[in-house]
């Protein structure tokens, strides 16, 4: 399909997103029933606010409509797609952050609860806000200063979509309670799931991450699985199987290869685990 649609000009470049550790930009003018992101994983933080038409957001294979007025967001190495519906036309403001900022701007004793909100899976995150729930709140206060800065860019323009994006942010954490609880126990928790995002291909277990840890593994157990909802096992196969599924969409490495890329020696397991995770079998995806 041909299309017309329009990232708008006022993008900032892979080295701003660097330096100023966000940017913000708007796409408009995207036809129906078109794929506005293939499926894709990336360590950035990212918001979605529609402002027309209706989309089709996939997060770790949760799957909603966002409406005008909407907002989702794909955690830091969460794998998304997103397709617009029947609308002919569709618009939305997209702002990235990377992890880092996060960090940056947390106090110190809280940094790790506020980094694990917005890169762990986690049962309890929240992921959709739509328009009546944001009315009045930090999260719309922060995106409406966004876009007002965004379409009238001043000299302090940079310092003030940078306290917008805080606004926002600070909006999340506070209805989510987000760093409470025992800050060593999350911290942990925290280097828990960054270690699996950077070894899932390698033969990691419950035990040895609890070694790393300095914790028995009954107490990294039933920490892990509070803080997650899941157990070991179960989000490291989410990992495994989510970046199998990008492979498999984006490259022409054979299934053996992606398998064993993702930390999967035997074929016919990762074939079973894949069919659990994802509903198909990874021949399937591809064809898909």
């Amino acid at each position: 399909m041909s299309s017309s649609y329009v990232r708008e000009e006022r993008e900032l470049s892979k080295p701003e997103l660097s330096r100023r550790g966000f940017e913000f930009f708007r796409y408009r003018d995207l036809p129906a029933h078109f794929r506005a992101a293939d499926v894709h994983i990336h360590d950035a933080i990212e918001f979605v606010y529609l402002r027309a038409g209706s989309v089709i957001v996939n997060v770790d294979d949760r799957e909603e409509r966002l409406l005008p007025g909407d907002l989702t967001m794909f955690r830091s190495r969460g794998i998304h797609t997103m397709r617009t519906e029947e609308c002919e036309v569709n618009s939305y403001y997209t702002l990235k952050i990377r992890p880092k900022l996060i960090a940056d701007i947390s106090p110190k004793n809280l940094a790790a609860g506020f980094s694990f909100r917005f890169s762990a899976y986690s049962d309890n995150h929240k992921f959709i806000w739509r328009g009546e729930e944001l009315k009045g709140s930090d999260i719309l206060k922060g995106l409406s200063s966004l876009i007002e800065e965004y379409k009238s860019p001043s000299e302090l323009s940079d310092l003030s979509m940078l306290i917008s994006v805080i606004t926002l942010l600070r909006g999340i954490l506070t209805e989510d309670k987000a760093g409470e609880g025992e800050s060593q126990v999350i911290d942990k928790m925290y280097e828990s799931i960054m270690y699996i995002n950077t070894h899932f291909s390698e033969d990691i277990t419950a035990e040895g991450i609890a070694e790393k840890m300095n914790m028995s593994y009954s107490a990294f157990a039933r920490a892990f699985k509070r803080s997650t909802g899941k157990n070991f096992k179960e989000y490291l196969n989410m990992t495994r199987t989510n970046q199998a599924e990008q492979l498999l969409a984006s490259t022409d490495m054979s299934v053996t290869d992606v398998a064993t890329h993702c930390g999967y020696n035997n074929i016919s397991y990762f074939i079973s685990i894949y069919k659990r995770y994802k509903g198909k079998t990874p021949l399937a995806e591809r064809k898909n």
